[in-house]
């Protein structure tokens, strides 16, 4: 990934001070991380024989936009050449009044090993990926307070170190942060630090778009560029939440700072997994399966603001704001119905290849079954109805479990067969009709592309690909702990300060994952779905290697 190309104006100097013995318990395979050379700010409470005497001056970057608070950009990261260290300590730009995660400036070791897990599944799993975590680090001392209910509970210190990355929020206003409001002084008369912040950030805009997308666009054309960029920008971060989607694997906050300029997610403090499309109420956030409409927020917001803080682009040719909209939903459409499509068997070759009408029909049943009484009452935060009275836990709510719809579907070679097998999990006969006659077609499609040789074999291979696809993955659902959301493994080693096991756990957890997620089957040889037609009946290679290696102690 390409550094962010920021204005001085966008970054403020943090000092940093070596570790005296960072352990790195778990890497990504880059080994670009030097366990000598780590650095990060002591916290007033630490013994000062966890650092050495050398100081760095490293970089906290400014930035705005919607969902940052009254933050002034990054509260406990700082990067240098090219490297992010998040969980560094407090950084002057943390907001006057943050949540504990931000206050502390620092990470617990759940929380890194969770970004790792999160960023490599991501990876995995969505079209333009995620921002890698390259290493997760162990400084030796401890988080600076217990949060949740146990009080007493072992908190580690650790580091997540990941790619600096320009973000949406980079370019974008930020008018919570106190700081940033008050006047920019001699060099830009009449106007804030944070306006004139953003100024300078938007006359960088074209070219770390042009890095960032790989635009082809004439190196001195600012015009063609930014309508180019924010054109893909807008495709790719469409693709990325239709792909989230279909593979239930909602971001929970896709606000401008969690999002690269490329398209890729980052930070996924409450990122999750959803074990089927039934509907998921929360008292609060983000509603996970509307969070499409957040990254189309941010595009536009950009846009806007280009016109205010690059004011010599007024009057050129890019894209308007509506023609964005028009075709941030057109993208994600036809990508969800791709999606949704590989989810019941097919491969990307075998779903880009298809009609778009055919797959536009079956994803219009699709949702027809999985909103079929999708509907619950909202509690408040404390768990009680506005009347008083106490309410249940939110509930998965949803007539018919289109996971197992899609399952059950997989073997069914005809429409016959396909009915008996649903009738016990779609009830509804209109419904099932829809969805019957839908996939029939996609399969009679596909059945002819695939003749001669591929044919006898594509309802086993849908069979094992549905089945896969839609399985649950427990090690990537978030559970309540003390009072946090949290995956509950990787909390109960850190508890028992079993350290070593966190690599290998997130390992495992990342094997599992990428196997579930691969739109390819992993035990089959092929690089096309068409190609592993011919290899069903052939006996399934090794289990994919490790995503990642770790380093444990002796």
């Amino acid at each position: 990934m390409r550094p962010a190309l920021l204005p001085p104006s966008s970054l403020i100097e943090v000092e940093t001070r070596r570790l005296a013995r960072a352990e790195i318990v778990w890497q990504d395979g880059t080994d670009v991380v030097d366990p000598t050379q780590v650095y990060c700010r002591p916290q007033r409470y630490e013994a000062d024989d966890l650092y050495e005497t050398e100081t760095r001056v490293e970089w906290a970057d400014r930035y705005g936009g919607t969902g940052t608070g009254a933050a002034g950009g990054s509260g406990r990261c700082t990067a240098l050449n090219g490297l992010q260290t998040k969980g560094v300590g407090v950084t002057p730009l943390v907001a006057p009044v943050a949540d504990p995660f931000h206050a502390s400036g620092t990470m617990m070791l759940f929380e890194a090993a969770t970004e790792a897990l999160f960023a490599g599944v991501y990876q995995a799993s969505l079209p333009f990926g995620a921002v890698p975590v390259h290493a997760v680090i162990l400084t030796g001392g401890r988080y600076s307070q217990p949060l949740g209910d146990d009080a007493d509970a072992r908190c580690v210190r650790s580091l997540a170190i990941r790619p600096f990355v320009p973000r949406p929020a980079h370019f974008m206003r930020n008018f919570m942060y106190p700081d940033g409001n008050r006047a920019a002084g001699p060099t830009a008369h009449g106007i804030t630090v944070d306006c004139w912040r953003t100024e300078q950030a938007m006359a960088c805009l074209a070219t770390n778009f042009k890095t960032s997308l790989t635009l082809s666009a004439s190196e001195n054309d600012e015009m063609a560029l930014l309508d180019a960029g924010l054109r893909e920008l807008t495709r790719r971060l469409a693709w990325q939440c239709a792909a989230g989607f279909a593979k239930r694997l909602p971001h929970g906050t896709l606000s401008c700072s969690n999002i690269a300029l490329n398209g890729a997610y980052l930070d996924f403090g409450v990122s999750n997994f959803l074990p089927s499309y039934r509907r998921l109420c929360w008292a609060h956030g983000q509603e996970p399966w509307t969070e499409a409409m957040w990254p189309l927020r941010t595009v536009l917001s950009l846009r806007q603001q280009l016109d205010k803080y690059r004011p010599l682009i007024l009057g050129g040719a890019i894209v308007s704001c509506d023609d964005l909209t028009e075709e941030y939903g057109r993208h994600f459409q036809q990508r969800l119905a791709i999606e949704m499509a590989k989810m019941a068997g097919l491969t990307e070759d075998m779903a880009s290849a298809c009609p778009a009408e055919l797959l536009r029909t079956w994803l219009k049943a699709m949702r027809s079954t999985w909103t079929r009484g999708a509907q619950e009452r909202f509690v408040t935060d404390s768990g009680r109805l506005a009347d008083g009275r106490a309410a249940p836990p939110p509930r998965q709510l949803g007539r018919f479990d289109l996971n197992a719809i899609l399952a059950a579907a997989g073997p069914c070679g005809d429409a016959e067969s396909m009915d008996r097998a649903l009738a016990p999990l779609l009830g509804d006969p209109t419904l099932r009709r829809e969805f019957v006659n839908a996939a029939s077609e996609v399969r009679r499609w596909l059945r002819n592309l695939v003749e001669p040789e591929g044919s006898s074999n594509l309802d086993a291979y849908l069979a094992r690909q549905a089945l896969r696809k839609n399985a649950d993955l427990p090690a990537l659902k978030r559970e309540k702990s003390a009072g946090l959301d949290l995956l509950k493994p990787f909390r109960q080693l850190e508890i028992a300060g079993n350290t070593a096991a966190i690599g290998p756990a997130i390992d495992r957890a990342l094997v599992q994952a990428r196997h579930v997620l691969a739109d390819l089957d992993p035990a089959l040889p092929g690089d096309t779905g068409v190609a592993q037609l011919v290899g069903v009946t052939r006996p399934p290679r090794p289990p994919l290697a490790s995503y990642g290696h770790h380093t444990a102690r002796a």
